[in-house]
């Protein structure tokens, strides 16, 4: 009877959890960032004082429903992207999921993070509030595979090969991207397919790219300064 009950209550939360994803989701498709954000209150209000609503949203128990793609790490905390939409955030000494990241369109292919600030890839390269799960910005438009950030600047490797520089914060730590769509400062053209993964050292950034090259960017002047290619084998008979 017990272990007919517990199975009952799973099936009602996870039910919850769905219906609250997919008015999540719908809600981000005909609403701007900005009238969400003013709605938000009014989520929380009703979450505090449902506690059953309040444990399905959580998703502690049910994590990701998809292909997870990419992670970083921030402090005591893991980040991961997801084929599901979502970007959740995980603790990493219990494993459980503490807060999910609404607002993606399509599949995540990649998350950064630098300091406090945590960016997704997927349809546009977004910046996230880590604490309240909010959007801070969007950089760019169109398809993003991933990116890198340092204490002032994020890099954006776009679907067709180009990699985008953005300011989002002062020197001072200070995000100062916020609500509208962010342009980028400089591109960097050179590969002809999409980056999948950076390295930064200093003022040089490192790209890898689904074209068979590597190459090796000046940041400050935009320049390439090296470019590595990678052969294709002689097919075995």
């Amino acid at each position: 009877m017990v272990s007919a009950l517990s199975a009952r209550h799973g099936a009602v939360v996870y039910v919850l959890a769905r219906v609250a994803w997919a008015v999540r989701f719908v809600l981000s498709l005909v609403l701007s960032p900005r009238l969400l954000s003013a709605l938000a209150p009014v989520g929380r209000f009703l979450v505090a004082r449902v506690p059953l609503l309040e444990y399905a949203l959580s998703s502690q128990r049910w994590g990701h429903s998809s292909c997870v793609k990419s992670i970083a790490v921030i402090g005591d905390h893991v980040y991961t992207g997801c084929w599901d939409y979502l970007v959740k955030k995980w603790d990493a000494r219990t494993g459980a999921c503490v807060l999910t990241f609404v607002g993606h369109r399509q599949d995540i292919i990649g998350v950064a993070a630098h300091g406090a600030s945590l960016f997704s890839c997927g349809d546009f390269c977004r910046l996230w509030d880590t604490q309240t799960g909010d959007e801070l910005a969007r950089f760019g438009v169109g398809t993003y595979y991933c990116a890198i950030a340092n204490a002032t600047h994020v890099f954006a490797a776009r679907a067709n090969g180009a990699i985008e520089m953005f300011a989002y914060a002062h020197k001072d730590g200070a995000v100062t991207a916020s609500g509208a769509v962010v342009i980028p400062e400089r591109t960097l053209a050179g590969h002809l397919a999409g980056v999948m993964d950076f390295d930064l050292r200093g003022d040089m950034l490192l790209s890898a790219s689904i074209d068979l090259t590597a190459r090796a960017w000046s940041i400050s002047t935009g320049e390439i300064l090296q470019t590595f290619t990678v052969r294709r084998a002689a097919p075995h008979c």
